[in-house]
């Protein structure tokens, strides 16, 4: 089996990083004809972006990064929060 590159995760989890923020900034002008992207109350190309810097962040170093996420998910004390639960059919998420 073959060693896997770390440098190459790195430049991976960048250049995953740089497209999100690329992606969904352009998508402010779609969105300001279309506003599709604000049913959950946060407008898609924010989120976008977020997820993208949080990518580029996870890229200086990505095991740390790996394990902060699942010792958020051992130790975050309301865990059923955490997963989207349904009613039968597909769910928006938000909930009062």
């Amino acid at each position: 089996m073959a060693k896997w590159n770390p440098l190459a995760l790195k430049i991976l989890l960048w250049v995953m990083g740089v497209l999100l923020v690329v992606g969904s900034a352009a998508s402010f002008v779609g969105n300001a004809v279309f506003d599709f992207g604000s049913g959950a109350g946060v407008t898609a190309p924010v989120a976008g972006i977020a997820f993208g810097a949080g990518m580029m962040i996870a890229g200086f170093d990505p095991i740390a990064n790996i394990l902060v996420a699942v010792l958020v998910l051992v130790l975050y004390p309301n865990k059923p929060a955490l997963w989207m639960q349904g009613q039968g059919g597909m769910s928006s998420g938000a909930r009062a």
